[in-house]
């Protein structure tokens, strides 16, 4: 008995679901690593929405316009990864990124331009998707957990890996996620006193950092932009190096002394 149109129609359908279900769940598969900290961010929204139902502000980031007016604009993704990192926690992303994957392919229907895109345009990428590394290892994970209490404010040198260290350092709060821009709309010159401090490194920072910025610990990455940042922070007596786990180095701001102990420098711990 031959087949209706409408049969044959859903029978395409399936057919091309099924080939971009296989297309998605394959990219995932060859990328063992997330591709940037924008996705580290999405799974912690996730989890934030788990714990705490929809948000109405975002105060793990207390310096961004996102602390008090928070629109989720990608609501349905953290929901997604919500219920998903209950069910298969270990791989929500990648679960959520293979349906959501899938359905893209299926609104695009430009399978042969995808694959021909993946083929002999996107190698330099892939490439650079498996070799991005993990930036906390389950040790630095452990010892970060013990050295930062929750509920502290972490000032950061950059915006870029807020994602990664909210993964790694749940109810925590540093400076801005996504874009400075939120930073910097929402106060402008704590965003330019934060600025000048990673560019130039005045001498003494802890104090600028503990008394502008409210914060008892820096963690802040390997780069040269802030070499001098972090030269400043080992030769200020209030700043005590907590933690070295390359690419990222933890300091912790002591409190102010005084009388004869605000001449002692407080003693490094590796």
């Amino acid at each position: 008995m031959p087949l209706s149109d409408r049969t044959r129609a859903l029978l395409h359908l399936l057919l091309w679901c099924g080939v971009f279900l296989t297309v998605a769940g394959l990219l995932q598969i060859v990328q063992p690593g997330w591709f940037d900290s924008d996705t580290s961010y999405h799974l912690a929204v996730g989890r934030l929405i788990r714990q705490h139902g929809i948000l109405h502000g975002f105060p793990w980031t207390p310096f961004s316009v996102m602390a008090d007016r928070y629109a989720d604009t990608e609501l349905l993704l953290h929901l997604t990864l919500a219920g998903l990192d209950i069910v298969v926690p270990a791989h929500a992303v990648g679960v959520a990124g293979t349906v959501l994957g899938a359905l893209l392919l299926l609104t695009m229907m430009l399978l042969v331009g995808c694959l021909g895109y993946t083929v002999l345009l996107s190698q330099p990428l892939l490439a650079r998707v498996r070799s991005r590394p993990r930036l906390f290892s389950e040790q630095a994970v452990a010892a970060l957990n013990q050295a930062v209490p929750r509920d502290a404010q972490v000032f950061t040198c950059d915006w870029q890996l807020t994602g990664d260290m909210l993964l790694a350092l749940p109810e925590r709060r540093f400076m801005v996620a996504l874009d400075p821009m939120l930073f910097y709309r929402k106060d402008r010159s704590r965003f330019e006193s934060w600025q000048q401090l990673v560019r130039q490194g005045p001498k003494q920072p802890a104090r600028i950092i503990q008394d502008r910025f409210g914060a008892r610990f820096v963690l802040c990455e390997d780069n040269p932009a802030f070499f001098a940042f972090m030269r400043a922070l080992r030769a200020d007596p209030m700043a005590v190096l907590r933690l070295r786990a390359p690419p990222l180095t933890l300091f912790e701001i002591a409190p102010q002394k005084s009388g004869a102990d605000a001449n002692e420098k407080p003693t490094e711990r590796q």
